[in-house]
């Protein structure tokens, strides 16, 4: 194993990533299997690895319950722990305290080698920056009591995003976890990220060495060309060997995926296996079930002039034909965004217990919005009932984010 100087500690290249541990179902929402991620975390052990990371949010919240059981049956100083804060989700930031001390409880520990502020993206950097939740100083002061020996944030957002953090709270961060790999050095610009904490001289964390699996594999053209270079090498190698090269990074995550969750082709193109099960709009492509979606919109604009002919017939007149075109058109434009906006993966990446409340809750809306309510009751109630689930769709659409 290599290890990497981080001040007094010497870290082991390779971390072990704790976000998809192995299940005992394949039915998503299964309890993790502990008896085959004690053998994964004893043999990560065995062949030098001493990084594992966690956070709050993992596997609805037992990834660090599990890894504190698994891990505290070794010796504490044979092993680094690391978790984090879960600001992606708004609704903690004021939990700071409370989130942290749970934190503590779950893993069965008495401090954090390392913490993270989790995910600093767009939608949570003004409260970060707000002083009123004091989430840095709290933090700084479990810092000072020992409680958190090192102190770091993972970023997902834009660049100019993680500038303003490191303008506010550079001097303050250890180290930094990014997504970063040969495919998004430019796709996504990683290198300016790079660049950006190589001139803080923060150290670099690094997520996603293998684009969530996509790298593990090449075409066969591509292939070919890389074992030209290097018969011996296998495909995967060439992304840690590229991150190798990189200035400034000290630590690459691994992560276990959880295979037969859901077969791939029952993911969306932008959210199965290529992008780690995380909304990503740089991938390309199309499913069956990006079709779905497409059909349903053919299918009800397909039955609209059978609908107007059959109106017409029995004697509609020409002013309330128009006029059910023209409401139906608004539903149906009205449906094709209210829909879009309220995907888990839409409303937080990571996706938590909120977004996909939210998503269930919108879901559950559109019946009122878009169904005949079969049951018995004045026209006006029918018609209260339709303003109302409309209204709040509206709502929710202004104050999702």
């Amino acid at each position: 194993m290599v290890y990497k100087e981080f001040q007094d500690k010497k870290l082991s290249a390779l971390g072990f990533g704790a976000m998809r541990l192995p299940v005992s179902d394949s039915i998503p929402g299964t309890p993790i299997d502990e008896e085959k991620t004690e053998e994964m975390v004893d043999f990560a052990l065995r062949h030098g690895v001493n990084y594992f990371d966690t956070a709050y949010g993992y596997h609805d919240g037992t990834s660090e319950v599990v890894m504190g059981k698994v891990l505290g049956k070794y010796p504490r100083d044979s092993y680094y722990l690391a978790t984090k804060f879960p600001g992606y989700d708004l609704s903690n930031m004021d939990k700071v305290d409370t989130i942290f001390e749970e934190q503590l409880g779950k893993c069965g520990m008495e401090y954090f080698d390392f913490y993270l502020l989790h995910n600093i993206y767009e939608k949570n950097i003004d409260p970060y920056l707000d002083p009123k939740y004091g989430i840095m100083d709290y933090l700084l002061k479990q810092k000072e009591n020992g409680r958190i020996r090192h102190l770091g944030f993972s970023a997902h957002g834009r660049y100019d995003t993680m500038k303003r953090f490191l303008e506010a709270y550079g001097d303050k961060m250890e180290f930094c976890q990014i997504q970063l790999n040969y495919l998004d050095w430019k796709l996504k610009d990683a290198k300016a990220n790079v660049e950006l904490l190589n001139e803080y001289h923060i150290p670099i964390w690094v997520m996603e060495p293998l684009r969530g699996g996509k790298l593990a594999e090449l075409s066969a053209e591509n292939e070919a060309k890389l074992h030209a270079l290097r018969p011996e090498e296998a495909v995967p190698a060439w992304a840690f060997r590229f991150l190798q090269s990189i200035p400034g990074v000290t630590m690459v995550l691994s992560g276990s995926v959880a295979w037969g969750v859901l077969p791939g082709w029952m993911y969306h193109a932008q959210v199965g296996l290529r992008s780690n099960f995380v909304f990503d709009g740089s991938i390309y492509g199309i499913t069956w079930v990006d079709l779905v979606f497409p059909f349903f919109l053919f299918a009800i604009v397909a039955a609209f002039p059978f609908s107007i002919g059959n109106k017409y017939r029995k004697g509609s007149s020409r002013r309330r034909i128009i006029y059910d075109s023209l409401l139906r058109g608004f539903r149906l434009t009205f449906f094709a965004i209210f829909i879009q906006h309220i995907y888990p993966w839409v409303v937080s990446s990571p996706q938590d217990v909120r977004s996909w409340l939210i998503a269930l809750g919108g879901f559950a809306l559109m019946f009122p919005m878009f169904m005949r309510i079969p049951f018995k009751m004045p026209e006006y109630v029918r018609m209260l009932i339709k303003i109302l689930a409309y209204a709040t769709g509206v709502f929710m659409l202004l104050n999702i984010n």
